[in-house]
């Protein structure tokens, strides 16, 4: 396992991944939780607690920020460090398809 800049090591939780992933657009918590739901046919779920203490880590290591708000619903979205660090686990996954691509035959 790597350890990253952004203090988290590679690779990163699926949930990680898949809210920095939505992040790379404005996006508020409720609007991610529903977005991967839906996509995923409902084979992965983020849950309030999990989805706003990652959200509170993402903002205190450097890797999203929080928007100006208006009205009642918090945005965020990933910085250039939050970037940096998912390309970092792009490349990891792309490593894994890799290795299952060459291994495919032999099992």
């Amino acid at each position: 396992m790597k350890k990253s800049d952004g203090g988290l090591t590679i690779p990163l939780s699926n949930t990680a991944t898949l809210i920095l992933l939505c992040l790379q657009q404005p996006s508020h918590g409720y609007e991610i939780m529903k977005y991967v739901e839906e996509r995923s046919d409902g084979m992965v779920t983020i849950g309030p607690a999990t989805m706003y203490r990652s959200i509170a880590d993402f903002i205190a290591q450097g890797l999203i920020f929080q928007l100006p708000t208006e009205g009642t619903k918090k945005e965020y979205v990933i910085t250039e460090k939050g970037r940096s660090l998912l390309e970092e686990q792009r490349k990891f996954l792309r490593l894994l398809n890799k290795i299952a691509d060459e291994r495919r035959g032999e099992i």
